[in-house]
């Protein structure tokens, strides 16, 4: 498959190609080796650098990868483990969330323009909570 390592041909199995994006994860190749899970060797992380390829990952454990300029418009996630996850500089905008954790979560600097939180304005609910307060 073009834009995989040796590394990660070993892996090819984990993904399949269903179609065409603009950009994958640029992994930092001075990382050191990730353990796959128990009893298994250590390997050096994969690196994905300039392709159009989409992934379609499933039974992975792609915990501590990096992800830097990636265009991951219209991806679904499904049973994701994103804890202790940092989103920085993210688009967003017409994104659905349903059957969160989001417990101990905090959201600082956004845009919040036409945002719903259990179906009702995030605006009019500051609104309310500004009301309550004074």
């Amino acid at each position: 498959m073009p834009g995989w390592t040796t590394a990660g041909a070993a892996l090819s199995s984990k993904f399949s190609v269903i179609r065409t994006c603009r950009s994958v994860p640029r992994l930092n190749p001075a990382r050191r080796p990730v353990p796959l899970g128990r009893n298994v060797k250590l390997f050096t992380p994969m690196k994905i650098q300039n392709t159009r390829e989409t992934l379609l990952a499933t039974n992975a454990n792609l915990s501590r990868s990096e992800f830097d300029d990636v265009n991951l418009q219209e991806a679904t996630f499904t049973n994701v483990n994103l804890s202790k996850a940092t989103f920085t500089d993210i688009n967003f905008s017409g994104a659905k969330f349903s059957n969160l954790n989001l417990t101990n979560v905090e959201i600082e600097a956004c845009e919040t323009t036409g945002m719903k939180f259990r179906g009702v304005l995030v605006s009019e609910l500051f609104d309310a909570y500004q009301r309550r307060s004074s």
